[in-house]
């Protein structure tokens, strides 16, 4: 499951941020896996391990900025392509 990951652009382990609803504050977890269904397995901050959908959940981009994880393996599928 962390070869879907990495086919997205993202590493087990990589830090990320998920919201539950769209009005929530943000939650600090670490990316796990992709379930069979498409949605990203992450590990929060108290250690449960959640499913949740990939337009929840962003990544780190650079040291202080965050970006949507369909924008990082949009990317990501884009230079497979060249």
């Amino acid at each position: 499951m962390s070869d879907a990951l990495v086919a997205l652009g993202l590493r087990p382990g990589e830090a990320a941020r998920f919201r539950r609803r769209g009005n929530e504050r943000w939650s600090k977890c670490r990316l796990a896996g992709v379930e069979t269904d498409g949605s990203l397995r992450v590990i929060d901050d108290k250690g449960a391990t959640l499913s949740l959908p990939v337009d929840r959940v962003e990544v780190r981009r650079g040291k202080s900025s965050w970006e949507p994880v369909s924008d990082r393996a949009s990317r990501t599928e884009q230079l497979g392509l060249l």
